[in-house]
């Protein structure tokens, strides 16, 4: 072993050093006549003892190194813990553990961290929503577009006034039509029951048969529909329309409570809740808008395809009607009969609505295959443009609770408050009409539309079978009763077309009312300017949270604690379960260990970074390792109970270890310091050290024979080694040195005291 052999080597050395040495260096005697000891005591006041010697001063080389005992310690060791306290829900590593740089050690309970990051994030968005509609303020545009929609809401209000459109009279009158052509029908149906049935009356009654079946699935899809009642997409929508309205009369309120006496926390907080929802109805503006440019779904086109079909049955049955109405026959006495030009006109009239059905649903597929129109993407634009409007409008709301207003100010906040009462008035009737869905009243009459149609499919296959078979007294109680229940039917729709006539819409006149006062406020906040001290306000309050969502971001990432370097771990102070708080665990870098010693200040004159070194330690002492100065410090170490001074030097073992080194190991470290030739030495013995003072000095001994006496004098060292000294000043070669058992000598002059 190469280390082995170095310290073989270096014993030889030293051994031959130290029998060599007295031999060639040293002058040692022993002051054996005690007369002359006495005497010497008493010239110079001091007590010699009987194995006091001396030695000479002597010219020789010296190779001079320190020893210093120290420890092997990490130089990269942390004491971690976590900046923020909460309950440890898994500990990663336990004592001994070797992790990497980064590597996750311990987590705590982050829920309402996770909580915290969401909440401010929400408010930065409300924060910047707020500072950018500030900012957005109305151009040419905006307020154009408010001017439009509010006479496009003046317009539907006066509509409204105006009573019953002609597309209802138009319906109901159609209706009655049906119903006399219902009867006609009827008529027709005696007569073939009293008579014998003609190729055109055959004709006539299958066509009967083909419209009563299409008047069937009419009715029963009707009903059907009808007891479905009413979707949930259609009652959520409702319901946010209340919500939105509700919202709307809240934020008005609490807008002109605040500009007649003060804003308070709670129309603060539902001022906010305003603008969260009229933001809300933004967003589901832009969805609908967007679903709109998406163009139809495939249960859109399969539903008007369904349409369609049902459209092309009804228009054949009208056609098939038509045709029989305008054929005239000739009965059994040769008289031609026609039918009576009322019934012809019903059913043109019949047919003209079929045509007109089957034409709006052909349309109506084509739309959808085709796309949306401009004129919905117009509509939807408009509907998202009201949307913003009313977020504008809630914003507005907000800010003005934070600053003063005027009479101007205060009388639109009045009229923003009655346009959302009634807005929300009429939200309250059509959630209450759509959750009410169908009454039983509608429920029996499709019922009944359902089985009069059923009625008349039974009554026109009779009849078309009566006509195969021939006149019998049961067809032709059979066609009487036809007769009366289309005079019913006529009867009914007749009622219902005046009962249309007569109806006063409350509903859609106050859905008007409030779309126009709606639209007024969002013109008036249009025009209304903005204030430099709102904006001002706002992004101060974008800035604040900002800062919020930094630091609990950053306490959310503090929630698990990552190794600062890679390392071991020395010590491990939590528990699952606990509370993190204070140091929860350290780490050592087992990459850094090195010897630290302290050396006397007496041999760092001479001691230099990267000079060489032997360490040994005391777990391992047949072992030497290669070690080199690392650093030295500049700041002595403080020891109250010592006086002498030391530096901590560090010292890097260079190979790696054959044995398994442990942190805090006694080690004893060997450091060359110089090399001297022909220098003045002295025994180390010789040397007395005032290390307060830093003052070195000798006893030389002056004079010969019988006058031989001591004087202490100081001198300057320089290089030592386990036995001798270098000295640089005050004395000289052959110079002899008294050493013994006493107090430093002085001179005395004159003869000896007798006393």
């Amino acid at each position: 072993m190469k280390r082995r052999n170095k310290w073989i080597l270096g014993s030889l050395l030293l051994l031959l050093a130290l029998i060599a040495t007295p031999l060639l260096l040293i002058r040692t005697g022993k002051i054996k006549n005690p007369l002359e000891a006495a005497r010497l005591a008493a010239e110079g006041g001091q007590q010699l003892t009987p194995d006091t010697e001396t030695v000479s001063v002597i010219v020789g080389d010296l190779s001079a190194s320190a020893t210093a005992t120290g420890q092997l310690l990490p130089q990269d060791e942390a004491s971690l813990s976590l900046p923020i306290t909460g309950e440890v829900i898994e500990v990663l590593v336990r004592e001994g553990s070797i992790v990497a740089a980064g590597d996750p050690l311990l987590r705590i309970d982050a829920t309402a961290l996770e909580r915290n990051v969401a909440t401010a994030e929400q408010n930065l968005i409300i924060q910047q929503a707020n500072l950018a509609a500030l900012h957005n303020s109305a151009n040419a545009e905006d307020i154009a577009s408010a001017e439009a929609a509010l006479a496009s809401a003046k317009a539907a209000l006066e509509d409204t006034l105006a009573g019953v459109s002609e597309a209802e009279i138009a319906a109901q009158e159609a209706a009655i039509h049906s119903a006399e052509a219902a009867l006609y029908s009827a008529q027709v149906a005696l007569r073939t029951a009293r008579e014998s049935a003609s190729a055109t009356e055959i004709s006539a009654a299958q066509a009967s048969v083909r419209a009563s079946n299409a008047s069937i699935n009419a009715a029963y899809s009707q009903l059907e529909d009808l007891k479905d009642g009413p979707n949930a997409p259609t009652i959520a929508s409702a319901e946010a329309s209340l919500k939105s309205a509700e919202a709307n009369v809240a934020s008005a309120w609490n807008t002109l409570q605040n500009l007649k006496g003060g804003a308070t926390a709670t129309q603060l907080a539902n001022a906010q809740a305003n603008f969260d929802a009229a933001q809300a109805s933004v967003a589901n503006a832009q969805k609908a808008l967007d679903d709109l440019k998406a163009g139809a779904t495939e249960a859109q086109i399969a539903n008007a395809e369904a349409n369609l079909l049902q459209a092309q049955q009804q228009q054949k049955a009208a056609q098939d009607a038509y045709d029989a109405a305008f054929t005239c026959y000739e009965q059994d006495d040769g008289y031609l009969y026609c039918p009576q030009e009322a019934l012809q006109e019903g059913a043109e009239t019949n047919l003209k609505i079929a045509n007109e059905n089957l034409a709006a649903a052909q349309a109506a597929l084509a739309e959808l295959l085709a796309g949306p129109s401009q004129e919905a993407l117009n509509a939807a634009q408009a509907a998202l443009n009201s949307a913003v409007a009313q977020r504008k409008a809630a914003q507005s709301s907000l800010n003005e609770l934070w600053a003063g207003t005027d009479s101007d100010e205060l009388a639109a906040a009045q009229q923003a408050y009655n346009s959302a009462v009634a807005q929300r008035e009429s939200a309250r009737q059509a959630l209450q009409q759509v959750r009410d869905g169908a009454t039983t009243s509608d429920l029996q009459n499709a019922t009944a539309s359902l089985n009069n149609a059923i009625a008349s499919r039974d009554n026109a296959q009779a009849q078309l079978e009566t006509l195969t078979d021939g006149p019998n007294a049961n067809s032709v109680a059979s066609a009487q009763a036809q007769i009366a229940s289309a005079n019913a039917q006529i009867e009914q729709a007749q009622a219902n077309l005046a009962v249309l006539l007569d109806k006063t819409k409350e509903s859609s006149i106050a859905q008007a009312r409030s779309s126009v006062a709606q639209a007024e406020a969002t013109l008036a906040n249009l025009l209304r300017p903005v204030d430099d001290t709102k904006i001002t306000i706002a992004e101060a309050q974008v800035r604040q949270a900002e800062i919020q969502l930094e630091e609990a971001q950053q306490n959310l990432q503090d929630a698990v604690l990552h190794a600062p370097f890679a390392g071991s771990v020395s010590s491990l102070n939590v528990t699952t379960g606990e509370v993190a708080g204070g140091v929860v665990m350290k780490l050592i870098n087992l990459d850094t260990l090195a010897v630290t010693v302290d050396v006397d200040e007496i041999d760092l004159a001479e001691l230099r970074v990267g000079q060489a070194a032997f360490v040994t330690f005391d777990a391992y002492p047949n072992l030497i390792f290669d070690a080199t100065v690392e650093s030295i410090a500049s700041v002595a170490k403080q020891n109250a109970s010592s006086e002498i001074v030391t530096y901590e030097v560090r010292l890097d073992v260079e190979d790696k270890p054959e044995a398994t080194l442990r942190v805090g190991m006694t080690a004893n470290a060997d450091l060359v310091i110089a090399n001297r030739e022909g220098v003045l030495l002295v025994p180390n013995r010789a040397i007395t050290a005032d290390r307060s003072r830093g003052i070195f000095s000798v006893n030389v001994i002056k004079g010969s024979g019988e006058n031989r006496t001591f004087e202490t004098v100081e001198i300057e060292i320089g290089l030592r080694d386990g036995q001798f000294t270098e000295v640089l000043s005050g004395l000289a070669e052959g110079d002899e040195l008294l050493i013994g058992d006493f107090s430093a000598p002085t001179l005395s002059f004159g003869p000896p005291n007798r006393d």
